[in-house]
C-alpha cells in the first residue's frame, strides 16, 4: 500500500524548487499536464525528480480522496441534521488532520 504520510524534506525541495521556477520565469500557464511533451518541458524546466513528481502526484491524489470522503461525511451528517459549513468545516479537516491511512483505507473497502 502506499504510504501518504507527508515527507518534510520532499515537500521543501518541491516549494523550492517552485519558487525558484517562479523567480526564474517558467511559464506555468498553458501547459496542458495530458500532453506529455509539454508537460515534461515543465517538469525540466523546474527541474523536478521522478521522486518529487510521483510523491506530488500520491499527495494530490490522497487529497482528492481526502475532499470525496469529506464530501460524503459532510452529506451524511447534514442528511440528519443541518450544521452550518462554519461549524462543520473545521471538525472535517480535523478529522482528516488525525486519521490515519488504515481508517481510510478502510472506509473505501480496501
Amino acid at each position: 500500500m502506499t504510504d501518504f504520510s507527508p515527507n518534510p524534506a520532499l515537500d521543501a525541495s518541491i516549494e523550492a524548487k517552485i519558487d525558484a521556477a517562479f523567480k526564474n520565469g517558467v511559464n506555468f500557464e498553458g501547459v496542458d499536464p495530458s500532453n506529455k511533451d509539454q508537460y515534461d518541458a515543465l517538469m525540466e524546466a523546474v527541474g523536478f525528480t521522478a521522486e518529487e513528481q510521483r510523491y506530488a502526484a500520491e499527495q494530490g491524489i490522497y487529497k482528492m480522496a481526502q475532499a470525496a470522503i469529506g464530501e460524503k461525511v459532510f452529506a451524511a451528517i447534514n442528511a440528519g441534521m443541518k450544521i452550518s459549513q462554519e461549524d462543520i468545516i473545521p471538525c472535517l479537516e480535523a478529522y482528516f488532520d488525525t486519521v490515519d491511512i488504515a481508517t481510510i483505507s478502510k472506509l473505501q473497502g480496501k
